[in-house]
């Protein structure tokens, strides 16, 4: 969990800011993270593999699109491990106003 300490002469607004562009952003992740799924999943089933085993068992070669599209599938796999950790982070995130 992360806590943020606010102190302002406008603590509620500066609070009330900072929780709208945490949200903003987590939307936004969200948003991203969906985009990302749908492309992971469509080369599951292109594939008729999971990503876990794509991991583990496959290399450039295996896959029609050669380099190209092993770079697009290790690539998403990867933004969306980031996108998850990110959107955990920011979801953990408690503020606590202090008097200024």
């Amino acid at each position: 969990m992360t806590r943020l300490k606010v102190e302002a002469k406008d603590n509620k607004g500066v609070t009330h800011l900072i929780q709208s562009a945490i949200q903003a952003e987590i939307k936004r992740i969200e948003i991203g993270l969906n985009s990302t799924k749908k492309i992971i999943s469509e080369l599951e089933k292109r594939y008729g593999v999971s990503s876990e085993k794509f991991v583990k068992d496959f290399a450039a070669e295996d896959l029609k699109g050669k380099d190209e599209e092993y770079a697009k599938w290790t690539g998403e796999l990867k933004l969306k491990k980031r996108m998850e950790a990110d959107l955990k982070k920011l979801k953990e995130v408690e503020i606590e106003n202090v008097a200024a």
